[in-house]
């Protein structure tokens, strides 16, 4: 499974219409609640696969973190059981720490 404690290199996506500000000022978290009653205060939602997420919506660009290993993605992890798309809320200052690259660009 991707995105796992301790793999090298684990990549996650994030899609965006704000490419370019992202990758000159970094993420901006935002806050929010998921699932009704878990409060995320400034985070940024990031998937296991690039194609996760509304594929219908036109300009949306596909930026991709390289996570260092070791980081525990577990911490973030607000996947809902039975689904198999995993989805992460990671703080925007951790997420500004990773190393971040366009691997889609919006049409």
């Amino acid at each position: 499974m991707a995105a796992d404690v301790g793999t090298p290199m684990t990549h996650l996506y994030h899609r965006t219409r704000d490419s370019d500000q992202i990758m000159a000022e970094g993420f901006r978290g935002r806050s929010a609640y998921y699932l009704s009653d878990h409060w995320h205060e400034d985070v940024v939602w990031f998937s296991g696969h690039p194609d996760d997420g509304d594929q219908e919506v036109p300009d949306v660009t596909v930026i991709e973190v390289v996570v260092p290993t070791g980081v525990d993605l577990a911490t973030y992890d607000r996947s809902e059981e039975g689904n198999p798309r995993r989805e992460w809320a990671v703080p925007a200052t951790v997420a500004n720490q990773w190393v971040r690259r366009i691997v889609q660009a919006g049409s």
